[in-house]
């Protein structure tokens, strides 16, 4: 039998890594995580890159193969002290509530699915189970798309996305068709 990397590769021989563990290991052990070198997280900057860490840690959680009950306490150690005391006390709270009244607005379709997957990456707590988190997004959606969406009543948030995506174009298609017709209704005085 050969032996995994941290990064997930197998090689049976010549291995440059110096973390290695056997195949029929299940989780992983700190030494595994830390051999995928995360990177700290020092609170400094804003909510895109705070997304991006956590995308990035989700890779070496995926790579070190942790499961789900080491990765919060692996994770949370790349957080420096003051980060965490600081996360938990203004930003946390600033981000629920910017997401609580998260709308699409002018935005489109793709931009408000976006900006909603970011900020629910940072708030999961909110949209857990996947139900709950099927609900918020469509009730950020545009009234008509909202409306149509709702009466279809999708079970996975993949079925939502791309249900609300074809009816988001197609009811910007009917405004804007309507838009031009009322531009060349209009009659000179």
């Amino acid at each position: 039998m050969g032996t995994r990397t941290a990064g997930g590769g197998t090689n049976n021989n010549g291995n440059t890594s110096s973390v290695t563990r056997t195949e029929n290991y299940e989780g992983c052990i700190y030494k595994y995580f830390e051999g995928c070198k995360p990177k700290p997280f020092d609170g400094k900057k804003g909510a895109i890159d705070t997304t991006q860490w956590i995308t990035k840690m989700e890779a070496v959680i995926k790579l070190s193969e942790c499961r789900s009950d080491q990765a919060v306490k692996f994770a949370a150690n790349s957080l420096e002290t003051t980060t965490l005391d600081w996360w938990e006390s203004n930003e946390l709270d600033k981000l629920e509530e910017e997401f609580q009244i998260l709308e699409a607005g002018t935005m489109t379709h793709h931009e408000y699915a976006t900006k909603f997957d970011e900020m629910s990456k940072l708030v999961p707590h909110l949209v857990t189970p996947e139900p709950r988190r099927i609900k918020h997004f469509i009730r950020g959606l545009p009234l008509k798309v909202r409306t149509l969406v709702k009466t279809s009543a999708p079970q996975a948030m993949d079925a939502a996305l791309a249900l609300s995506a074809t009816i988001y174009d197609d009811v910007a298609s009917q405004e804007a068709k309507k838009k031009a017709k009322k531009a060349t209704d209009v009659k000179p005085i």
